[in-house]
């Protein structure tokens, strides 16, 4: 579930933003928010994978990349609850305050609003920023073929490919 906070004076951290940012706010589980770990004024990436084309059933391609990149979290979640079963904090919702551009809300009301379907063609997540010396690698998309080829050699990828004989 998400929410768009408007107007601007009513949303916390936003008095003085620039004038093309919106403050949105977005839900997920434990892991998605990074409940617990993150703090207010901490910067991340939304990484989502989506499946292609939508709504396929096999054969699918499954298609990763960073949507959004170097977003200020204005309002932290909290982490789940002091004694509560570890695998609990991922059938809750943790709300996590961004501040982003009109540009960005669009790409983060898109990914987490199909997130949230029944048909589960996306999954989203965000990561954190280092605090100093922050760099990006390239755009990019990673697929299931660059993942399991990645790093292995002719002789490797023969095996892994014929089934480990």
């Amino acid at each position: 579930m998400r929410q768009a906070c408007s107007p601007a004076s009513t949303c916390p951290g936003t008095a003085s933003s620039p004038e093309r940012s919106r403050t949105f706010q977005v839900q997920g589980d434990s892991n998605q928010t990074l409940a617990g770990t993150l703090e207010d004024g901490d910067h991340v990436d939304l990484v989502a994978t989506f499946k292609y084309p939508d709504g396929c059933s096999n054969p699918c391609i499954h298609l990763t990349r960073t949507v959004l990149r170097n977003v200020k979290v204005l309002h932290a979640p909290a982490g789940p609850a002091v004694g509560s079963k570890l695998t609990s904090g991922l059938q809750s919702n943790f709300p996590v305050m961004l501040l982003v551009t009109d540009n960005q809300a669009q790409k983060l009301d898109f990914t987490t609003t199909e997130a949230g379907g029944t048909s589960s063609d996306v999954h989203w997540s965000l990561t954190l920023r280092p605090v100093v010396h922050s760099a990006d690698s390239p755009e990019g998309v990673t697929s299931e073929n660059q993942v399991m080829r990645d790093g292995l050699r002719g002789g490797q990828l023969a095996r892994a490919f014929r089934g480990g004989k």
